[in-house]
């Protein structure tokens, strides 16, 4: 896992930070998995917004 953080010195100017992020205490944190872990992780999450996954 790769994890990406801005400074707040950089974050607090850009005029696109509300459409970014909420953190009010520091930068965008970014965390970024390997590609086989996120798509299990976007499957699963997709499942779930499933009836049959509801029903069970």
């Amino acid at each position: 896992m790769i994890v990406a953080a801005f400074a707040l010195s950089t974050c607090r100017p850009c005029p696109a930070r509300n459409l970014c992020t909420s953190a009010q205490r520091s930068g965008r944190h970014l965390t970024l998995h390997p590609r086989a872990f996120q798509e299990t992780l976007d499957s699963a999450r997709a499942e779930q917004t499933t009836p049959a996954w509801h029903d069970r």
